[in-house]
């Protein structure tokens, strides 16, 4: 069984994706910008969108879940998602307590992207939640 490859690329691969006719600027591309591993973006043809992919059955699974190839590729590419897990985990699997504040963080009038700055900057869910928003600083426009 072939080792996979994912971001480094070698002289040999070069020439073999030449013989392909991929060029040195698409199999960089398409490893590292796209995540391919090496030999996929060797061999994968040229003009063939990367949702072909996916199995009739995995799209019916997606489409059931509400999930967009778009949301499929960055679960795999970017966040490192096995396969199964980027089809079969639907959108809405929020946490039950992030769903708790964020429910709370409404009824006081914080918005989702104040809670969610609160809690990246450090604090805790209960106090991003429950603290007012300081309407007597904020910046006025026009």
């Amino acid at each position: 069984m072939a080792e996979l490859r994912y971001k480094y690329i070698t002289d040999e691969d070069y020439e073999r994706a030449a013989a392909y006719g991929i060029n040195r600027e698409l199999l960089n591309q398409r490893v590292r910008v796209y995540g391919f591993d090496v030999e996929t973006a060797i061999s994968w043809p040229k003009g063939k969108k990367r949702n072909e992919v996916l199995t009739d059955e995995q799209r019916e699974i997606a489409k059931k879940n509400g999930l967009t190839i778009y949301t499929i590729s960055t679960r795999v590419n970017t966040l490192g998602w096995p396969l199964e897990k980027a089809i079969n985990t639907p959108i809405d699997k929020m946490d039950p307590t992030w769903r708790k504040y964020r429910e709370l963080a409404k009824k006081n009038g914080i918005h989702l992207s104040a809670l969610t700055a609160r809690v990246n900057r450090g604090w805790s869910m209960e106090r991003a939640a429950t603290t007012p928003p300081d309407t007597k600083h904020r910046r006025k426009i026009g």
